[in-house]
């Protein structure tokens, strides 16, 4: 089996090579079957990221998120923390840690957003038993430990799918993995 590092780099440098109109296209599959998903229509909170570097895109989620009138929280990074703040509108941002996107406003997600919320979790790489491969900081695990309750679903394109991804006890598996061919439960 693979290191999650050799996975990692495996998997960015496939992200890499991916041209725009694939990307943009597989987003767009992804985006409508999480959309659809019965768990994202009934949320109220929507915990999701700003896509960076070839990830899947994220743009007509939060902009459906918003137009529904749900309460969209973002990630922002400070240290080794990792926090859900509100964002409004696509003024409500800065550049932060990593060079991303980070919401710029104080209203931050606790316990009773996260009891009717659902969190779109990116990562670089999966297996078909839902485990994650990030890109090594531990955020998302840290973050789920303190808000069990969150409905997870993972977004990935299809080569982001491996045989394994090895495990260690702190690692937290999405209750979805949603790519452009299937959802896995």
């Amino acid at each position: 089996m693979e290191t999650k590092k050799e996975i990692r780099s495996c998997i960015l440098k496939q992200r890499r090579a991916q041209s725009k109109e694939t990307c943009e296209k597989s987003s767009m599959v992804i985006a409508e079957k999480l959309l659809a998903l019965p768990e994202y229509r009934k949320a109220k909170n929507i915990y999701a990221y700003m896509d960076f570097s070839g990830e899947v895109k994220t743009e007509m989620i939060l902009k459906e998120s918003l137009r529904l009138g749900k309460n969209l929280w973002l990630p922002r990074v400070n240290g080794d923390i990792m926090d859900f703040f509100r964002v409004r509108s696509k003024d409500d941002f800065e550049i932060g840690a990593y060079g991303i996107l980070e919401p710029k406003g104080e209203s931050k997600a606790g316990k009773e957003e996260a009891r009717d919320g659902f969190m779109v979790v990116p990562g670089v790489a999966f297996d078909a038993d839902r485990n994650r491969i990030g890109f090594g900081g531990g955020y998302y695990d840290k973050y789920l430990e303190l808000y069990p309750e969150l409905f997870t679903a993972a977004v990935a394109f299809g080569f982001q799918i491996v045989e394994g991804v090895p495990t260690e006890a702190n690692d937290i598996r999405p209750q979805k993995l949603i790519t452009e061919e299937r959802i896995y439960e």
